[in-house]
């Protein structure tokens, strides 16, 4: 039996519904209800003086059974007669808010409505307090959580609910956080990381970049923190898939030259696209880059064969194309694009030759000249002049020469008018040019005993002209000419 405390409960009654059976009438003499009072005060029979420790033991031993399991939220079926009825919920908060300093003591009791009970629905779907909450407002006085932020709590484990005004009580937001930032923060803590990441990945481009642009406005990250947001998959690759920003680079889309879509950019390196994913990868200390850098990267990984083939030339060309500029904002993408063989010589890389100069295209085969892909506009062949591409007679090499000499001493018999025309060329580029002087004595001993160098033959017949003149008579001009090694012939 229950009888009123020295310190009444406002609506017993309704607090403790199903304890209506054991409340000692009140229509009883205020002397028998002082004397059962002195009774419940021995403990001797089961009476007792009803206070709010009462109320909240009581409340505790008579929740319906199905509350009492693991499952969060539960069910208030109006409809249920072994479920609490309408307004018991509101009666309850006034009940805490008039006498329990803290809610520490109603852990795992469901109290709080995901949906306002006081419409028309027959159930209502109650949360319980925790410890370690994951339960968020949707709204306060200073803020709110749109449609879309909500979508992402409950898909990451969270429950978003609703700020009734009953809802009153100093301590409920150790147990209910406010709609901020700081406190999705403190639910994706409070949840496993696995199930946040999965529950990321679920939600829609929208949800991703509302979400983010949600958490970049913190000032700061703890170290946790900083951990799970790094983990989230908020930030997209140039393909268009979102990935989490751990151990990634960000390039920054608005700087300058523009970057393709179809650039071969590893998916190592995300998108910093708006000001939300600049904030962002910044708080997670993520290194920026320029599209200078980002050019450094994609030659390093040529250097590295990290591309294959076509996407090292889709490389070159962006790299070629704004090569004037690239250059100027970074010196080492300069230095090592310079130093970096990328045109394709016979199975190796080979610097090439500028296609413009008449004599080098008389000299040298065509694989020594840059493909049509790197010399489709001027700044491509500009970008090639800057990195060594040879396009003046003078830039000729040893090497060249030399490579040249023992190609006519091959062709010689074959393609003779060829011949002809690429040793009068190279012979007046030798005498237009100070080449020579660079050979090593070892290229010039190599020089001197190939059979290159064209000279008439000693052999033609000679006779007399109508006028008794001299002549050599020859029927080609070719058959007056030979080709002799150096060190054969005499002045």
């Amino acid at each position: 039996m229950v009888v009123p405390g020295t310190e009444p409960v406002e609506n017993p009654c309704q607090l403790l519904p199903f304890c209506k059976g054991a409340f000692i009438s009140q229509e009883l003499n205020l002397n028998s209800l002082c004397h059962l009072k002195n009774i419940a005060t021995k403990e001797t029979f089961n009476i007792i003086n009803l206070d709010a420790q009462n109320v909240a033991d009581l409340t505790k031993k008579h929740l319906p059974h199905e509350w009492k399991n693991e499952l969060d939220p539960v069910v208030l079926d109006r409809d249920n007669p072994e479920h609490p009825p309408r307004g018991w919920l509101i009666e309850f908060w006034k009940y805490l808010s008039s006498n329990w300093e803290e809610l520490g003591y109603f852990v795992n009791l469901p109290l709080l409505p995901v949906e306002s009970p006081e419409n028309d629905s027959e159930s209502v779907l109650l949360a319980k307090l925790q410890r370690k909450p994951t339960l968020v407002f949707q709204q306060s006085k200073h803020s709110s959580l749109s449609k879309n932020i909500q979508n992402v709590v409950k898909k990451v484990g969270g429950t978003i609910i609703q700020q009734e005004q009953y809802l009153k009580h100093h301590d409920i937001e150790a147990f209910v956080l406010p709609p901020s930032p700081k406190s999705l923060l403190k639910v994706f803590l409070n949840l496993s990381s696995d199930q946040v990441i999965r529950g990321i990945h679920s939600a829609s481009c929208t949800e991703k970049e509302e979400i983010k642009s949600f958490l970049s406005s913190v000032d700061s990250l703890s170290d946790k923190e900083q951990s799970i947001v790094s983990k989230m998959p908020l930030f997209q690759l140039m393909t268009g898939e979102y990935v989490c920003a751990k151990l990634k680079h960000a390039v920054v889309l608005n700087s300058s030259p523009t970057i393709p879509s179809d650039l071969p950019i590893p998916n190592s390196v995300v998108q910093c696209a708006t000001r939300a994913d600049h904030r962002l990868l910044s708080i997670l200390k993520v290194q920026l880059w320029d599209t200078a850098k980002l050019a450094l990267h994609l030659v390093e990984g040529i250097e590295a064969g990290y591309f294959n083939q076509q996407n090292e030339k889709k490389a070159m060309i962006w790299i070629l194309q704004h090569g004037c500029a690239l250059f100027s904002q970074n010196e080492t993408l300069y230095k090592k694009c310079k130093d970096l063989t990328f045109i394709e010589m016979e199975g190796q890389c080979q610097k090439a030759k500028a296609p413009s100069n008449e004599a080098f295209k008389k000299l040298f085969e065509p694989n020594f000249f840059p493909s049509a892909d790197y010399v489709m506009t001027e700044q491509m062949l500009q970008s090639l002049r800057q990195l060594g591409l040879q396009s003046e007679e003078k830039d000729i090499s040893p090497g060249n020469v030399l490579d040249d000499v023992r190609s006519l001493e091959k062709s010689f018999g074959h393609s003779e008018d060829k011949a002809w025309e690429k040793a009068d060329v190279l012979l007046r580029v030798l005498n237009d040019n100070d080449i020579i002087s660079k050979f090593a004595p070892s290229q010039l001993e190599q020089l001197q005993k190939i059979q290159w160098f064209p000279c008439e033959n000693p052999y033609a017949v000679t006779c007399m002209d109508s006028r008794g003149k001299k002549i050599k008579k020859i029927k080609k001009k070719q058959e007056n000419r030979h080709f002799y090694k150096p060190c054969e012939i005499r002045h």
